[in-house]
């Protein structure tokens, strides 16, 4: 079956690029426009980034992507005045070895504001310099006054002290030199500590409940009305082939001319579309399932769905057997398989596919 459906969609591929290139283009559109995401506050964008960021980090190496060589950092926060900082954006201008660093925001639903601030204080001092959001470092030495500098060696820690932003005070120094000046507390809150109490509050079990629940009401089904007579149409899969059909390795798959797949590859299969909502309708799935030759696969296709809709699939084992398969009715079906009432019963002789529409009335006088 998907090496007809091949065929078939690489020789319309052929037969209509343009029209395939417009209608993909609109399909295309039509699926970005379904998948733009939701509007979000700047609560929500937080927790959203910084739940992303945890999930490609590991939060217990703290070498992880650490600066090569000697780096400083330089540990501020808003209980510094804005000329204290700019004196640090200043006085280290053009040094690329050294980072301003804050651990997050006086409170969550501002960061944006926030770090907006901090960016304005680097622009109005013309310092090549910026101030950057890294709660790691603050975790990592516990630091919980600024300011502090830390000097580093290849991810290891070199010399550190509180109370000044002179690095020049570190020359030669190892180890924790304390307080050298006047230190203030940090008054941010650390972005991890905020992203690990947004994580435990999450419900997780919740979350997956409702998307479960969703899945079947955002879903749109096409309607087809019950057959009300015993009706035979058949359907030509004939396309016309413009050019050669190759494989990879450069085998004629199909030559260009008219081309039938089914005279290519038998059709193995007894489609049965039905809509599992009406109860005789299921009764005639059964039986048709229960009556395919030896010579046929029965696959079972409903065009919808009852109870919570995966109510529909659950009952699969008592409504159709122990060796039934349930499937949802997939878009181009109808139209490759001439569907237009339910049930109807696909088949296929060596040229044609074969639609048999079954009324209730039918179906009575077949059992």
């Amino acid at each position: 079956m998907k090496d007809i459906d091949s065929l078939i969609k690489a020789a319309r591929d052929n037969q209509n690029a343009a029209t395939d290139h417009a209608t993909d283009t609109v399909k295309d559109n039509r699926k970005m426009m379904g998948e733009m995401p939701e509007y979000k506050n700047t609560d929500e964008l937080v927790d959203d980034a910084v739940r992303g960021a945890l999930a490609k980090s590991d939060m217990t190496n703290e070498k992880q992507n650490k600066p090569v060589g000697d780096f400083i950092y330089i540990l501020v926060s808003a209980s510094l005045s804005d000329a204290e900082i700019t004196d640090i954006l200043k006085l280290y201008d053009g040094r690329t070895d050294i980072a301003l660093v804050v651990q997050g925001a006086k409170d969550k639903k501002n960061l944006l504001d926030e770090l907006t601030h901090w960016q304005r204080l680097s622009f109005d001092s013309k310092s090549s310099l910026a101030v950057n959001l890294d709660p790691t470092v603050f975790k990592n030495y516990n630091v919980s006054s600024v300011p502090t500098i830390i000097h580093e060696k290849d991810g290891e820690l070199v010399a550190r002290v509180t109370g000044i932003y002179d690095i020049a005070y570190l020359k030669d120094k190892t180890g924790d030199l304390g307080v050298a000046g006047p230190a203030v507390g940090v008054v941010e809150k650390n972005l991890i500590d905020e992203l690990q109490e947004s994580v435990a509050k999450l419900d997780f079990d919740g979350m997956k409940k409702k998307a479960i629940d969703n899945y079947w009401p955002r879903q749109v089904f096409q309607e087809f009305p019950e057959a009300t007579k015993r009706a035979t149409r058949t359907i030509d899969p004939t396309v016309i082939i413009p050019q050669n059909i190759t494989s990879p390795n450069g085998d004629i798959v199909a030559k260009r001319g008219r081309f039938n797949p089914l005279t290519v590859m038998p059709f193995t299969i007894k489609l049965i579309f039905f809509d599992a909502r009406e109860e005789w309708q299921r009764q005639f799935a059964r039986y048709q399932f229960e009556h395919t030759p030896a010579s046929l696969t029965p696959i079972l296709v409903t065009t919808n769905v009852y109870g919570d809709g995966w109510q529909t699939f659950r009952d699969t084992k008592k409504e159709y057997g122990d060796f039934a398969r349930l499937y949802m009715i997939q878009p181009g079906m109808a139209e490759r398989y001439g569907l237009i009432n339910v049930p109807s019963i696909v088949t296929a002789d060596s040229k044609r596919f074969i639609n048999d529409e079954y009324s209730r009335k039918d179906f009575e006088e077949l059992k």
